[in-house]
């Protein structure tokens, strides 16, 4: 609307409305007015493509199956409209690098795409979109099926160029992307030795390595799917490549840790039958092994008196006072008449039962002695059994 075509127009209406309660008076004027709007007739997808994804993609769709159903080919008039749609839509498509997982829209986009048989559409897409940023798990399957309409060298680039880029934030999409073009049939979705080898350089490795600022993403933590698929995207295409695979893995213990990565890893492909002659697979296990054995020979005993570990990191007089009473082995029961927080003492792991007896003021503090990390370990130390079993130790 031009600018200030109202400021002399006379309103049809005015309300005001008093002051109620927290709510302010307000005042409204009412004005009913029309417009005419006129635009070339060429410019039409131009205007709609104006109202978003909410109204375009329905609309692409529509235009893509009335195409297949009219048998004719590209020189449909159908089929250019909705390149042309396309075309519209790529230019304004939101690119925020955050994605909820379950958007559907790029995978519509693109599955439009490949009905229509545009190359030059998926093409712009995923070098336009999915390689800068714009990339969520649900796009995996519907990347996968554009990349086979494109020549295998350029279908390699961009996948490639989508593992580099947001594998920082996407770690384990990313992964399940590259065990996807493994498994396309004939190399159809991009050469699979080079995007496992791309998967290979940008694997995280030492966890005080400056954050990637240029890609602005935050590092997502490695999760176990993903070495079991790392393991099998590499092992599948070459032992060679999957051996630099887990001797990356096996050099960084703090960021692939043996309990959170490497032991639920190896207990999944442990499961499956494809893996087990793969020597990094194998690799994995006896590392996985190694780590749940020396546990297990450590000395599990209970308690004999009532000294217990002080882990207690605070310096106040009365958090000294209670790391004295943890180490004591004649003490089993300490108590406080003051105000003292009890989550601190609880977040800190000792082997302590914590309540307030509300009585008098101030209320009295009361930390009793149990053996929760024995227990701990004794629940560890089962599980660890089961772990060497399912492993074949």
């Amino acid at each position: 609307m031009p600018a200030r075509r109202i400021e002399d127009l006379t309103p049809d209406d005015e309300h005001f409305h008093d002051a109620t309660g927290n709510e302010g008076a307000s005042f409204e004027r009412t004005y009913s007015r029309a417009s005419l709007v006129l635009w070339p007739r060429a410019r039409r997808l131009a205007v709609l493509n104006q109202a978003g994804l909410g109204t375009t993609l329905p609309h692409l769709e529509d235009l893509t199956a009335r195409w297949a159903a009219s048998g004719i080919g590209t020189e449909s008039s159908l089929w250019r409209e909705a390149d042309e749609l396309s075309g519209h839509m790529l230019r304004s498509w939101p690119r925020q690098t955050w994605r909820r997982d379950s958007d559907p829209n790029v995978g519509r986009m693109l599955d439009a795409q490949v009905r229509l048989g545009n190359a030059a559409g998926v093409e712009a897409f995923l070098a336009d979109v999915s390689a800068e940023g714009h990339y969520a798990a649900s796009d995996n399957e519907a990347i996968v099926r554009g990349a086979t309409l494109l020549p295998r060298a350029r279908a390699t680039d961009l996948l490639v160029r989508i593992v580099r880029r947001n594998a920082a934030a996407h770690l384990s999409v990313c992964g399940d992307l590259a065990l996807r073009c493994v498994a396309a049939s004939s190399g159809s979705a991009g050469d699979a030795a080079q995007i496992g080898a791309a998967l290979i350089d940008i694997l995280p490795g030492d966890p005080a390595r400056p954050v990637d600022h240029e890609n602005r993403a935050r590092p997502s933590p490695v999760e176990p799917g993903f070495l079991v698929d790392l393991l099998t995207v590499t092992s599948r295409i070459d032992a060679a490549l999957a051996a630099r695979a887990i001797g990356h893995v096996l050099s960084w213990p703090r960021t692939y840790g043996s309990d959170d990565v490497l032991v639920p890893a190896a207990l999944t492909v442990a499961r499956r039958t494809e893996g087990a002659p793969w020597p990094a697979v194998r690799r994995l296990r006896g590392a996985a092994l190694d780590h749940v054995r020396r546990r297990i020979t450590l000395t599990l005993e209970a308690p004999r008196d009532w000294t217990r570990t002080n882990s207690l990191t605070f310096r106040c007089d009365n958090c000294c006072t209670l790391g004295a009473f943890l180490v004591d082995p004649a003490q089993w029961q300490w108590r406080l008449k003051a105000a003292q927080d009890q989550q601190s003492i609880r977040t800190a792991g000792c082997d302590l039962d914590v309540t307030t007896e509300k009585r008098g003021s101030p209320h009295t503090l009361v930390a009793t002695k149990n053996q929760a990390s024995y227990e701990r370990r004794m629940v560890q130390r089962r599980q660890d059994l089961q772990h060497v079993s399912a492993l074949g130790g």
